[in-house]
């Protein structure tokens, strides 16, 4: 909702791959989104995942949780001969995934090490272990998230790792407008959900009466206008 730009790429490179017209050898697309928390980033990775028919388990990885001079180890494996597991997270991420779509999350918490492996994966699209076992990613779909803005991207990010970014996309905060499109959505499939189990069904009016009664101008992002939605249905059946 409110990330028309970011969608639009997305798709169109979706209906690329299907025509046939895209690199056999790079990723059907890379992107980068960018923009505060909150505000969509990785649910556009989520709702591509679902719409491709994906079921069971997103290839996510949070780079919040690699920051360190370990990282890549931690990411690809360790080598041979030293103590642990010989797969790294990633490489379990996406053998395990049923649809090729790779959500690496808070991109900008890595470090340059980090910053380099991509660089050579979306290059020859192919992600190497310290094992050197290869897992050809073309056909996959990768999209990182950051909260940097557009400002801070290009002092973050090298010049060699943007180039190879399909598409660059700045998400901004949502309109008021967009927020009350959000509770409608959400309290639709809460109340979709409800009806499942219980016999004592909820109506469409109850969709008008959360838009109404939510005072969406006090929120700043979705997760908040989320956490009040839960809040406030809670009490309504109460």
């Amino acid at each position: 909702i409110g990330q028309h730009d970011a969608i639009l790429a997305v798709s169109d490179a979706v209906r690329r791959s299907r025509a046939g017209l895209q690199d056999p050898k790079r990723p059907i697309g890379s992107f980068i989104f960018l923009g505060t928390t909150g505000v969509g980033k990785t649910e556009v990775a989520r709702a591509l995942y679902k719409c491709l028919g994906g079921e069971e388990n997103l290839a996510k990885v949070n780079f919040g949780n690699y920051s360190n001079e370990f990282s890549l180890s931690s990411l690809i494996g360790s080598a041979r001969g030293y103590i642990g597991s010989d797969d790294g997270e990633i490489f379990i991420r996406v053998r395990n995934t049923d649809v090729g779509v790779i959500l690496i999350d808070e991109f900008e918490k890595s470090n340059a090490t980090l910053f380099n492996f991509f660089l050579d994966v979306l290059e020859s699209g192919k992600m190497v272990s310290s094992q050197a076992i290869e897992i050809d990613i073309n056909g996959f779909i990768i999209i990182f998230t950051s909260n940097i803005t557009k400002e801070e991207f290009p002092t973050r990010i090298s010049p060699e790792l943007r180039s190879r970014f399909d598409y660059k996309g700045h998400f901004t905060r949502l309109s008021n407008q967009d927020k009350r499109k959000y509770v409608e959505y959400r309290i639709g499939s809460i109340i979709r959900k409800y009806n499942e189990h219980y016999r004592d069904s909820l109506g469409e009016d109850v969709v008008n009466y959360f838009v109404t009664n939510i005072p969406v101008d006090k929120y700043e992002n979705m997760r908040d206008i989320n956490k009040k939605i839960k809040i406030e249905f809670v009490k309504y059946i109460e």
